[in-house]
């Protein structure tokens, strides 16, 4: 039953994913959907403990270099999802180490999904969390956004 659930759970989260992005990038990414949807795609042993949601905008002329800051907790493990609205541009997703190397623990640049993707640090301390946002393709601004789930195991 274990290898069940863990080999479901993944094709369980990106279903939400695209489930929640399919209706809220028409709504302009609703937030409040966006938290209820996101306590649902973190699973045992993992609690879902918090999300944080960024608005974005495919700039015909400009890219966008946004930063997050997470800290990783001694004797805590974390997942962390990171889930994109269903759009042909591209962000760029990479984690540092907040440390005097900021060494690159994370990237979803060779990724195979375009929308989906997981990190669960190495161990605890600060970490800068960077989405790069590419100029739009089309010529014409777009909206989008990203979403980070935390969840949390002791």
């Amino acid at each position: 039953m274990n290898i069940f659930k863990k080999s479901i759970s993944p094709v369980i989260v990106l279903l939400i994913c695209f489930l929640l992005f399919n209706t809220s990038v028409k709504s302009q990414c609703d937030a409040k959907q966006v938290a209820r949807i996101s306590e649902k795609s973190i699973e045992r042993p993992y609690l879902y403990s918090n999300s944080n949601f960024k608005p974005i905008v495919f700039d015909p002329q400009n890219e966008k270099v946004i930063n997050i800051e997470f800290t990783a907790f001694k004797d805590v493990k974390y997942k962390i999802i990171f889930c994109a609205s269903n759009f042909e541009e591209k962000v760029d997703i990479t984690v540092y180490e907040k440390n005097k190397t900021n060494k690159k623990v994370f990237d979803n640049i060779e990724s195979i999904d375009n929308n989906f993707w997981i990190f669960e640090p190495a161990k605890h301390g600060k970490y800068n969390i960077e989405y790069v946002v590419r100029k739009s393709s089309s010529g014409e601004a777009t909206d989008g956004c990203v979403i980070m789930i935390v969840g949390f195991s002791q």
